[in-house]
């Protein structure tokens, strides 16, 4: 299972009413969502069970991220059963997110993100013939 790390408070892009906004996500939202995502649409009662065997939360905790969720535009829910599903998939969130995060610590400097991520941790030479081929063509299945 793949782990990412993703910081507090990012900020997600979501669909209200058809116009595009930014809402920030704790977290814990987060937490919620990346079950949402791993097990996709299901009721509100299975996605506690996952976040109280996962997490350790009561059911009542994982219904309030419910909440926040769904009024942030992040989750939609249908009745009846209460029935969750994530309004985009984690591919999409991650890129945008990484975007933004490229944009507001790096002035948009790509190349700076980089230098700063190597600085911290070295990559492999699959991963460096990875970023060969992304330069070179802007396009690669990972």
């Amino acid at each position: 299972m793949l782990t990412i790390h993703i910081p507090h408070d990012i900020i997600t892009n979501v669909v209200r009413g058809g116009i595009l906004v930014n809402t920030k996500l704790s977290d814990s939202e987060i937490m919620v969502m990346d079950i949402l995502w791993r097990i996709g649409e299901a009721r509100a009662t299975l996605i506690a069970d996952a976040a109280r065997d996962e997490i350790g939360w009561e059911k009542n905790t994982t219904y309030t991220f419910l909440h926040r969720l769904i009024k942030k535009g992040a989750v939609k829910r249908r009745d009846p059963g209460f029935i969750c599903s994530a309004v985009h998939g984690k591919d999409e969130i991650l890129r945008d997110e990484a975007a933004d995060m490229v944009e507001r610590l790096y002035d948009g400097s790509i190349g700076m993100f980089v230098q700063a991520f190597l600085d911290k941790k070295p990559i492999s030479q699959a991963e460096k013939n990875i970023l060969l081929k992304l330069i070179d063509s802007g396009d690669v299945s990972l």
